[in-house]
């Protein structure tokens, strides 16, 4: 390695190892791609996967991309040679990332019969500032996400694994064009206009959707609520006559049952209709809301 090479990767390391908690600094461990980035479309969302480290037993990360709305990824990771050792973490994007604990992950078997932990996250840049301040209009005019995303080295796991892992994945914008891409094919092989995906205001209004989202989201079981797990999102494709065609919990921690309550609840009780001037046709619907530790049973 010349000198160029070696400082690049001390300054990858730096800037990983000063999110790490002083304990574990010594035993990270940045891990390199094996493969190029492979996307996969599925018939309700886009998968982007990669693996890192050894090419025997790698560790694989994937950003399984479902809300077509403004909506993160569901992150898993599996740790490829290195064993699984806590189900609470953190995790966060470097440089610049936000880091959040996952208290809660979802605990899945990788392929290679690994443990492959499953969380709610997104490319979250720590400098974003609040939406619609006048500091958001100065950061989107410098770039923004799209700065942030280009600049990004690598994801930093703490704690999931015997090591703390740093996955060097590099620049994060062209793949995220790929996503973008993926997910409106993906729509569009259900009938739905792709640029919905992109539009400011969903196609659909739902009169009671205050009212029905807050008693869905007191039923939240106890399994799906922590002090980083207060969120939840129902994901229904709509047809042209505004009848649900499909419904899925589409945010982190799942649970079937609470998916069937929910869905349920939506389809006997949500008031859903195309909202005034716009063009019915077929497209989606979110209804969302904050759980807290007062929600579960």
């Amino acid at each position: 390695m010349g000198l160029g090479g070696f400082f690049r990767t001390t300054v990858f390391l730096g800037a990983a190892l000063c999110a790490i908690p002083a304990a574990a600094q010594v035993k990270a461990v940045k891990l390199k791609p094996v493969n190029d980035w492979q996307i996969e479309q599925r018939s309700d969302s886009c998968v982007i996967s990669r693996s890192f480290g050894d090419r025997t037993n790698p560790a694989k990360l994937e950003l399984r991309q479902i809300d077509p709305w403004k909506g993160g990824f569901h992150v898993a990771v599996s740790g490829g040679k290195y064993e699984f050792s806590a189900d609470r973490f953190e995790a966060g994007w470097i440089p610049g990332g936000r880091f959040i604990t996952v208290e809660k992950p979802m605990i899945e078997k990788a392929a290679a019969g690994s443990p492959m932990v499953a969380f709610q996250f997104d490319l979250m840049d720590a400098a974003a500032p609040e939406p619609g301040s006048k500091a958001a209009q100065a950061y989107e005019e410098k770039g923004g996400t799209e700065t942030f995303r280009g600049a990004l080295s690598g994801l930093v796991i703490n704690g999931a694994f015997e090591r703390p892992l740093v996955l060097a994945t590099g620049p994060m914008n062209a793949i995220m064009q790929k996503r973008d891409d993926c997910m409106k094919k993906m729509l569009a092989s259900k009938g739905i206009e792709p640029a919905d995906a992109d539009r400011e205001t969903m196609r659909l209004d739902m009169s009671n959707k205050v009212g029905l989202a807050r008693h869905i989201f007191r039923k939240a079981p106890a399994s799906m609520v922590s002090p980083t797990s207060r969120y939840a999102s129902f994901l229904l494709y709509v047809d042209e006559k505004a009848g649900i065609s499909d419904c899925r919990l589409a945010t982190l921690p799942y649970d079937a049952e609470y998916e069937k309550f929910g869905c349920d609840t939506i389809a006997e009780r949500g008031k859903l209709k195309f909202a005034k001037g716009v063009k019915a046709q077929p497209s989606f619907f979110k209804v969302s809301g904050r759980i807290s530790a007062r929600t579960g049973p």
